[in-house]
């Protein structure tokens, strides 16, 4: 999804294209994004898309240069701090965000996105 401002510099029908693309999938990928309060249109949209199918599912790909999967705790807890912002971002109540938090997968670090994996 490219963010509205950039679609509408570029020529293209920018929010409701976004819109579009979110309601046809089936899972949505998430980087190259802060989880900021300016895209909140676009967080608040994909809340309302995950709560309505539990066979939804949301990856956000995320930097963390203090994460470490081999310490247990402290890959649990930036695992948890990137989805209560993203779940605090959706406008979803307590009881719907805790529903679908199992469905929000948070990976950091990915070398598929840093352009060093060939595979």
């Amino acid at each position: 999804m490219i963010k509205q401002l950039t679609c509408e510099g570029n020529g293209q029908r920018g929010q409701k294209d976004a819109f579009e693309l979110i309601d046809s999938s089936d899972i949505i990928c998430i980087f190259g994004m802060s989880l900021g309060e300016t895209d909140v249109i676009y967080w608040e949209r994909i809340g309302a898309w995950i709560a309505e199918n539990p066979g939804r599912r949301v990856v956000i790909f995320a930097r963390n240069s203090n994460f470490s999967p081999s310490i247990p705790d402290r890959a649990y807890t930036a695992r948890e701090n990137v989805a209560r912002l993203f779940l605090s971002r959706t406008g979803l109540d307590d009881e719907e965000g805790e529903g679908i938090r199992k469905r929000v997968h948070i990976i950091f670090n990915s070398k598929a996105l840093d352009g060093s994996n060939t595979d």
